[in-house]
């Protein structure tokens, strides 16, 4: 799973040996997106608005 980390992130995928990160974009697993996501490590992406008036 594709992710963007905003500052460095360090992450232990066994509970023992530890993963640091460094900002940017890291394919990661989807246990350390979910740790990442609820610590606010990532960047999110702006979802496109649509707007509904025409010019």
């Amino acid at each position: 799973m594709k992710v963007t980390f905003k500052n460095k992130f360090k992450f232990s995928p066994d509970g023992y040996s530890n993963v640091t990160y460094a900002p940017g974009e890291h394919d990661v697993s989807e246990r350390c997106a979910e740790v990442a996501k609820e610590a606010g490590a990532l960047t999110v992406k702006a979802k496109p608005t649509v707007n509904s008036k025409s010019a």
